[in-house]
């Protein structure tokens, strides 16, 4: 319950100091960023409603240079995701190749559906693609070749499941030395209620981690190829919501998208799902923003460091790592800095949930100012 009210009342201070403050300078510089360098990375994604939120962020951000899109299967088909990709790119004026990937999971053990994002994966949105077509190189050789031209710094952002890094990890033996890390929102979100065996600890798997149980045989994969792998989970992605069935006072969803911009149109008309859909819902997140934020701002979300995974019937055994080892598995336990209890309801600190909300809800108005 004591946890529950510190949401709450974080989620209040949250609103409150977008709503209730000047927006003439929000969107005005680009979004706060711990990055210190240029930093390549490549998303991957099934482009679904999360996913192109997610990448209006990437304009925002004058650190990250996007290097590729690579379509993969979930909410839609990786042939409907391409398709998507291919949209989001002419929206966004992304300069970059869009390739697709794999069309099924190395084993397939479970079916991903769709209709949380409507027809389409975009609430039935069609975006235009203009004269953009996809890369005749699949997935996995684009992540290759961005790799070996990135000097090790390429960050991967999966919003879908990791097949296609899977398939870059069994094709090249060398390239997961190359690469600086992934960041997925498969994972686990309840290690607080893990079973501890020794230097083990065993976490079940939750109906609601769809990216990995898409494809579990990827996750070990990539989890288990040495590449820093950081896992947000379901629960901690989902955390951050925005009411959309707003009565007599705008919804956050609709202040939150409602800077005018050559965007908005195509930001309400994918939001207009949200009234079409889920009628016993309140409220939307957007996870797959989740995750390019934390590589943005790596003081968003706090770890446990493991250093091998397996899976077990429903669960997944996370080693910890040696007095010599730090762990390449990371898996996400909190937003960091954010109080379980709330002593003085007065108390706005800054946290990692406010940091991120600092991120997300500075996109569209970003683009009111600069696009």
């Amino acid at each position: 319950m004591k946890r529950f009210t510190a949401l709450a009342l974080c989620m209040l201070f949250i609103l409150a100091a977008f709503c209730g403050c000047d927006d003439s300078d929000l969107g005005e510089d680009p979004v706060r960023t711990t990055l210190t360098e240029n930093t390549p990375i490549i998303i991957d994604s099934d482009g679904n409603i999360s996913d192109f939120y997610a990448m209006g962020i990437v304009n925002t951000s004058d650190k990250l240079q996007l290097k590729a899109l690579t379509a993969t299967y979930g909410a839609v088909s990786a042939e409907q995701a391409g398709k998507n990709l291919l949209g989001m790119a002419e929206l966004y004026g992304f300069d970059c190749p869009i390739s697709m990937g794999k069309t099924e999971p190395l084993v397939k053990l479970f079916k991903a559906t769709g209709i949380a994002d409507g027809k389409y994966g975009l609430g039935g949105v069609v975006l235009p693609t203009g004269k953009k077509k996809l890369s005749d190189k699949p997935a996995w050789e684009v992540m290759y070749e961005v790799a070996k031209e990135s000097d090790g710094k390429l960050q991967i952002i999966c919003m879908g499941p990791l097949t296609n890094v899977a398939m870059a990890v069994n094709t090249y033996p060398d390239f997961a030395q190359m690469v600086a890390g992934v960041t997925t929102n498969a994972g686990v979100s309840n290690l607080d209620k893990a079973l501890q065996e020794g230097n083990d600890v065993v976490a079940i798997i939750e109906n609601g981690e769809v990216d990995l149980l898409s494809d579990p045989d990827a996750f070990l994969t990539v989890a288990n190829s040495g590449i820093p792998l950081r896992c947000i989970g379901d629960k901690l992605a989902n955390r951050l919501r925005f009411t959309y069935n707003g009565q007599e006072h705008e919804s956050e969803l609709d202040l939150w998208l409602k800077p005018k911009s050559k965007y908005s149109d195509y930001f309400m008309q994918v939001r207009k799902h949200y009234e079409k859909e889920d009628k016993e819902l309140e409220s939307a997140s957007f996870p797959s923003a989740v995750s390019l934020a934390s590589v943005i701002s790596d003081d968003i979300v706090g770890f446990d460091a493991f250093s091998t995974v397996s899976i077990e019937s429903d669960s997944l055994r996370l080693t910890k790592p040696g007095e010599e080892s730090e762990g390449t598995i990371q898996i996400a336990v909190n937003y960091k800095d954010y109080p379980t209890v709330v002593d003085n309801p007065n108390d706005q600190s800054e946290n990692g949930l406010t940091r991120y909300s600092d991120i997300i809800w500075q996109m569209p108005a970003y683009y009111s100012k600069h696009k």
